[in-house]
């Protein structure tokens, strides 16, 4: 969830916490605390409103697939600005090489669709509307650290197919990160 207030517009994402589209899984709790003064003539309350309860989202397949595709074309496009445009620090690279196909051909088009390609994913308890990239060198493998809405994505856009898992576990330090989760045909924390 983005969170209920786009943190740059101050515009609600959507108008209540709680709906059709997002009901709550068991009870909705809410507090009113209203503060009464009177000042003279007036009248002053201060209101205090919470609501407590508990969104449940089951990702289907079909989103983790869409969530992976959506990271590697976003990673794939940050390496290409930072080649093209930006300009790169590190040593080159050739986007274009055989080695970025399987992520390339992933992003585009969805295959192979089975497995779904990786990607570690941190969680955060904070909405954030900006994004930023970084490009990641391991040896000759490459990949792109995504910070996007808040969530960190870690994607792996040369490894082989049979080596991207350990390589994106490896590379977040999802063994010393109780929060990295690897997003694939589940979401789940290697063993």
């Amino acid at each position: 969830m983005l969170g209920l207030v786009d943190p740059d517009d101050m515009n609600a994402f959507r108008s209540k916490m709680f709906d059709e589209q997002h009901p709550p899984a068991g009870q909705v709790i809410r507090n009113l605390h209203l503060d009464m003064k009177l000042q003279g003539q007036r009248l002053v309350l201060g209101i205090n409103y919470a609501i407590q309860g508990t969104v449940i989202r089951e990702y289907e397949p079909r989103h983790l697939m869409a969530l992976s595709r959506a990271a590697h074309k976003i990673a794939l496009e940050s390496v290409a600005y930072s080649l093209f445009v930006r300009g790169f620090d590190g040593p080159a690279l050739d986007l274009f090489d055989a080695r970025f196909d399987p992520a390339r051909r992933w992003a585009r088009e969805g295959a192979p669709p089975k497995p779904i390609r990786p990607v570690a994913r941190l969680l955060t308890t904070e909405a954030d509307g900006n994004w930023s990239y970084e490009v990641w060198q391991y040896g000759a493998d490459v990949g792109a650290a995504l910070k996007l809405f808040g969530d960190w994505y870690g994607v792996s856009l040369t490894s082989s197919p049979d080596q991207v898992l350990k390589d994106v576990w490896d590379w977040s330090g999802g063994a010393e990160r109780q929060e990295v989760w690897i997003v694939g045909d589940s979401l789940f924390r290697p063993t």
